[in-house]
């Protein structure tokens, strides 16, 4: 389990700011200086889930693997197109396990125009480049698509729910028809749990990953 941090409002910085004319000073509002980095900017994100046991722990979180995440390898962020027309794609992060799946993950602070079909576009990219020549018997590894986004994506209207685990399904049934490939948008705006409502590791994880520049 993460360990407990406590957090404390900071109080706003003044500083004294002559006007030349009247002579007179006046104190002028500056917003707090934070500690540490924004981890919902592209460096906080980089920088934070640059590290493999930092991002392991996260995914295992995340993602709720019956067997856990060992290894992690990371992967070229570029993806280059299969022809010359076709667009190259970058990844915010982009990994494969020691079992050889492969999991996209990215941060959106902002709504994006058909940004469920850019999640979906990348990640069957991923399911295309696992293709063979020759005999080949199309097993084919996992692929997950985790998202990391600072707005409200779905049309669920219950606010306590901000983690959507989203698989191939069959519509009468709802049981899952392919378990390789899924995608996991957690709507971090939606997120509102206090320091002492927080229980599990995912939750430390989703309340650091919102308040780590007012922490203390």
């Amino acid at each position: 389990m993460a360990k407990k941090v406590a957090i404390q409002s900071k109080p706003k910085r003044t500083t004294a700011v002559k006007k030349s004319a009247s002579k007179k000073t006046v104190e002028v509002s500056l917003p707090p200086k934070g500690r540490y980095i924004n981890p919902l900017t592209d460096y906080g994100f980089k920088r934070i889930f640059g590290n493999s046991l930092l991002l392991k722990d996260f995914l295992n979180c995340i993602l709720e693997l019956t067997d856990k995440i060992v290894r992690l390898h990371y992967v070229n962020v570029e993806q280059k197109g299969r022809t010359k027309n076709e667009r190259n794609s970058f990844y915010d992060l982009h990994c494969t396990t020691s079992k050889g799946d492969y999991i996209i993950i990215e941060m959106q602070n902002l709504p994006q125009p058909y940004f469920k079909d850019r999640v979906v576009y990348y990640a069957t990219q991923q399911i295309q480049k696992q293709a063979k020549k020759g005999k080949w018997d199309f097993r084919l590894k996992a692929v997950y698509s985790v998202n990391l986004l600072n707005f409200k994506i779905s049309d669920d209207d219950n606010e306590d729910e901000y983690h959507h685990y989203v698989e191939l399904t069959y519509r009468k049934t709802k049981k899952v028809f392919y378990k390789k490939l899924a995608f996991i948008f957690v709507e971090l705006s939606e997120f509102n749990k206090t320091e002492d409502e927080l229980k599990t590791n995912y939750d430390w994880w989703l309340y650091i990953l919102k308040h780590l520049p007012e922490l203390k």
